[in-house]
């Protein structure tokens, strides 16, 4: 890691600098996929919101449940199979909703 101010070279994940004492940033660990698709899920659960999170959550969590195919051995990830299952569900159900509202409000029997 190279010191933004000095340009000395340090070693990776160094707090500071040890030429000229500064400090580093700290980056704490990233969210694992399934997480961030998981929590697309809840968040689908809100009326109308579902249309959007519902179909990102599943996109969301095939995609983690990809890269975890991908490693030798790795198995399904809770949060992604959860985040598959429900935002499917939630899609499903918010744009069969959505559906039916249209279809209500569509040109009827005027006389």
């Amino acid at each position: 890691m190279r010191c933004p101010a000095c340009s000395a070279d340090n070693p990776d994940g160094a707090a500071s600098c040890a030429a000229c004492g500064t400090s580093f940033p700290e980056t704490g660990p990233s969210r694992p996929l399934g997480v961030i698709a998981y929590q697309c899920a809840v968040l689908g659960l809100i009326p109308l919101a579902g249309l959007v999170f519902g179909p990102l959550a599943l996109i969301l969590g095939l995609i983690a449940w990809r890269r975890k195919e991908d490693r030798a051995g790795a198995r399904i990830s809770n949060h992604a199979l959860a985040a598959m299952v429900l935002g499917s569900l939630i899609a499903m159900t918010n744009w069969l909703g959505l559906t039916l509202m249209v279809i209500a409000v569509g040109p009827g029997d005027n006389p």
